[in-house]
């Protein structure tokens, strides 16, 4: 059985397919949806988040029955903010496939990177590259590529700041 996961940020209109054990991108809202050679077959979906700042908010573990569609296609996550952290989507049998002996399961792991306020990245960079494809075009037997992503280069401080001393009052001797 082969399987592909794609993602699109919100506001896109191009599915990237995810190529790589584990993607990373940038906090914001993305849905993810898997595509497989088998249509009209039960899936059981598995949500995991480990959120990056432990203190702030608490793990989530969401589990949800699905179908393939005629395509293939299934909904792994809709339009979600994803917080930094890591997001873990993974797809395996249902209870009765796997009580005939048919186990299988797929797993992808999404890095969320946060935003940094004092570095923000230009619109342009986003995880859509030159091998995304419109998701009518993608099929399971998609060519490898390689995607960098390199943050902005700072500017060098122009000269140092002169600082003056304060200005004493005059005390008579």
């Amino acid at each position: 059985m082969n399987w592909l996961f794609l993602i699109q940020r919100e506001g896109g209109k191009i599915w990237q397919p995810i190529q790589t054990s584990t993607l990373e991108v940038n906090e914001s809202r993305y849905r993810v949806i898997g595509q497989t050679n088998v249509t009209n077959l039960c899936v059981e979906v598995r949500v995991n988040v480990q959120p990056l700042n432990r203190l702030a908010s608490l793990e989530c573990h969401q589990t949800h029955f699905r179908r393939t569609n005629s395509q293939g296609l299934i909904v792994i996550l809709p339009f979600t903010y994803f917080d930094a952290g890591l997001w873990e989507f993974s797809c395996c049998c249902d209870v009765m496939s796997e009580l005939l002996g048919e186990t299988w399961r797929v797993s992808q792991k999404v890095v969320s990177l946060p935003k940094a306020s004092y570095l923000s990245l230009p619109d342009s960079c986003s995880i859509e590259t030159e091998s995304s494809l419109p998701l009518a075009e993608v099929s399971p037997t998609l060519l490898m590529s390689s995607q960098k992503i390199l943050p902005p280069k700072l500017n060098p401080p122009s000269a140092k700041p002169t600082r003056k001393s304060p200005q004493l009052p005059h005390f008579p001797k």
